[in-house]
């Protein structure tokens, strides 16, 4: 491949692939620069996980989370769990009050005024500090 103007070669500005036309895509946000796929994907991953929660009804409240736990590890059973962790919320305006916590302690968390166990006190400890 030959670097002309007419022609220039495209390189993705986050991993520094050069760009065909099966692995690349634009951004029209950032003026034009180029970016691949995978990075794409892998920004759309990280956007999701730290601004939209599934709100149950089809639809997706946005805002800013609590940082995934680097340790990946439940919140509420300290246990490391494989990714993803489950992110629990309180409050549809600020999710900043929520915690990561395992398929098992969501289980748990969704249904807490019925269980009397001690995940479910961690939770009530945690929802009171975060609320």
């Amino acid at each position: 491949m030959i670097n002309t103007p007419q022609n220039p070669i495209k390189i993705c500005h986050k991993c520094k692939v050069v760009l065909n036309e099966n692995n690349m895509w634009t951004s029209y946000m950032k003026n034009h620069i180029w970016v691949c796929k995978d990075c794409t994907r892998k920004y759309a991953k990280e956007y999701s996980r730290k601004h939209l929660i599934e709100a149950g009804d089809g639809k997706y409240l946005k805002g800013i989370k609590r940082d995934y736990p680097t340790d990946e590890k439940c919140e509420i059973c300290n246990i490391f769990t494989p990714p993803p962790l489950n992110y629990h919320h309180w409050d549809d305006t600020n999710l900043m009050k929520g915690i990561w916590i395992c398929g098992r302690c969501h289980l748990i968390a969704e249904g807490v005024e019925k269980i009397n166990s001690v995940e479910a006190k961690i939770y009530l400890r945690w929802k009171g500090i975060l609320s």
